[in-house]
């Protein structure tokens, strides 16, 4: 399951090549996960271990977890872009 949600993630985040040629990505609606690499799938790589390690800890901590729903991904009523995002209580 985790790995759907990694994938979800990536397919949300938005990358930008930095004035040093550097890669930078982030994902909307995860506060704080962003990475930065010399090459865009470097940046992605790195993208999808700061997600995993994200959402472990807050499942650690007993914190919420964005849950995104799709078409592909939690078979619960999406809108009509296919997406929503529901926070689930801090």
């Amino acid at each position: 399951m985790i790995s759907r949600y990694i994938e979800e993630a990536l397919h949300r985040a938005s990358y930008d090549k930095l004035e040093d040629g550097m890669f930078y990505g982030e994902v909307r609606g995860l506060r704080g996960v962003l990475a930065t690499g010399e090459t865009l799938e470097e940046c992605r790589n790195q993208l999808a271990e700061v997600v995993e390690e994200w959402v472990l800890v807050r499942v650690a901590k007993g914190l919420s977890v964005p849950r995104w729903t799709c078409p592909d991904f939690v078979d619960t009523g999406a809108s009509p872009n296919g997406y929503t995002n529901e926070l689930y209580g801090d």
